[in-house]
């Protein structure tokens, strides 16, 4: 799916064995599909491939997990990391994009059992470099509901 960015596609995302890769490897898949589905690597991208990681860890499921849902108010290159790695549209029913504003972005995360709730601190004076080498703590905090 990440490599075609085609949203329907299956996946083996969900499985142990996945979840099992270590955090270097799940960004490179993460941003894989991110750049693929946004067109490039920018900042947006950086962070939401961060959040991914986390939250992947924290609810011990894949991000295209069709019991995952996103609600999100972000600006445009965070909406389309999120869709990219996770395969969530407003067509299926997986993705509600409450708002479009990159001053005050916030991404929400359901699943079966567990609510995280990212909260994303501004970024637009950074590079993705610059991000990269970040503590996520600096970047955003994942609150669990």
């Amino acid at each position: 799916p990440g490599w075609d960015s085609v949203v329907n596609a299956q996946t083996g995302y969900m499985s142990p064995i996945y979840l099992r890769l270590s955090d270097e490897h799940l960004i490179d898949i993460l941003t894989l599909e991110a750049v693929n589905f946004h067109g490039e690597e920018c900042v947006g991208l950086t962070i939401g491939v961060q959040i991914a990681l986390k939250v992947m860890r924290k609810m011990n499921t894949g991000m295209r997990d069709p019991e995952l849902s996103i609600s999100l108010n972000a600006g445009g290159c965070l909406i389309d990391t999120v869709q990219g790695y996770s395969g969530a549209t407003v067509g299926n029913g997986r993705l509600i994009i409450k708002g479009i504003d990159t001053s005050n972005e916030c991404v929400v995360f359901v699943g079966r059992d567990k609510k995280i709730r990212a909260e994303i601190e501004p970024y637009s004076h950074l590079t993705s470099q610059q991000v990269a080498m970040m503590n996520c703590h600096d970047m955003f905090t994942l609150i669990e509901e």
